[in-house]
């Protein structure tokens, strides 16, 4: 270290990530947060217009709670839920 520091940004999703990389991280920590890591194998997968996600999960019940937890998120994106359950 040369003795300066660097001032990290508040959001940490913020540094050296683009929008749709932020977007996807914070979708994918949302669905974790509502299920408690109940549905395995999460994918989050963004374009201009919509959102797709994926994963297990062993209850409908988690599905959607899933899509409870990101709707806000989405920021007029279609979603496209592709979480299958059993």
């Amino acid at each position: 270290m040369n003795g300066t520091s660097e001032q990290l940004p508040q959001d940490p999703l913020s540094f050296g990530t683009t929008e749709s990389e932020r977007l996807v991280s914070a979708v994918t920590e949302a669905i974790r947060k509502a299920t408690h890591g109940r549905i395995q194998n999460v994918r989050v997968v963004i374009a201009s217009d919509t959102c797709t996600v994926s994963g297990e999960c062993l209850a409908y019940y988690h599905r959607q709670l899933a899509q409870q937890a990101i709707m806000s998120l989405l920021e007029g994106r279609k979603l496209i839920d592709e979480i299958r359950v059993g």
